[in-house]
């Protein structure tokens, strides 16, 4: 399926939502600190393969370097890219234990055309 990773990622009132990056605040603890640039579905998509989770602690090299490969071919991509079933639902997996509600209904509606015909059947009832 095609997808552009460039598209930004919105809140429910159509802003587009921005990047954050940590930062040492004057305590010394890591802090969120948002930034400028606008956060964009290939931002989730990196940042969820690149990830660890509590449930893959012992993820082989094979599939830490499959997931390494995707993230750099997406990171690549200056329009579309074409991506397998298979890298979807590695994608959609990912992205749900990595992110919060929000992010992933609009990951799920912008890589899953089944996921957007899910979600306005529902609008509609």
């Amino acid at each position: 399926m095609k997808i552009n990773p460039l598209i930004e990622i919105e809140d429910l009132n159509g802003t587009p939502l921005k990047k954050s990056v940590m930062k040492v605040n004057k305590e010394g603890k890591m802090v969120p600190v948002e930034t400028d640039e606008n956060f964009r579905l290939k931002d989730a998509l990196i940042n969820s393969l690149y990830g660890q989770y509590e449930d893959e602690k012992f993820l082989s090299g094979e599939e830490k370097m499959k997931r390494y490969f995707l993230a750099e071919k997406i990171w690549k991509v200056q329009g579309e890219i074409d991506l397998s079933a298979e890298e979807i639902t590695l994608l959609k997996r990912l992205v749900a234990a990595a992110y919060n509600i929000l992010i992933v209904g609009r990951v799920y509606e912008l890589i899953d055309p089944i996921e957007q015909e899910k979600n306005k059947q529902l609008l509609q009832e």
